[in-house]
């Protein structure tokens, strides 16, 4: 079977550039989805900002989804009575 080709509307491609080009500061901690990684050296790096990972503006755009979700998140889990303790009205 043949492969598609992979297109991305104009639109949508404009929305990926302006992740890009928004300024973006280092994780001030360690993710979770790094801390599993066998590499203590890579770990060490990464929280201290020796190197700087590159992302698509999908990517990007993929994050910052994540990240507003993070107050759904804690509502949900205080719905159902977790006591949950977070810090700033935004609930990170």
């Amino acid at each position: 079977m043949a492969a598609l080709a992979l297109v991305i509307q104009p639109t949508v491609a404009a929305i990926y550039r302006s992740y890009e080009t928004k300024p973006d500061s280092p994780r001030p901690h360690l993710g979770a989805s790094v801390i599993g990684r066998e590499c203590e050296r890579a770990l060490w790096y990464g929280f201290r900002w020796a190197y700087r990972e590159v992302f698509t503006g999908q990517k990007l755009r993929l994050f910052s989804r994540g990240h507003r979700e993070e107050q759904w998140f804690a509502e949900d889990l205080r719905a159902v009575g977790v006591q949950l303790h977070t810090i700033g009205s935004d609930g990170k």
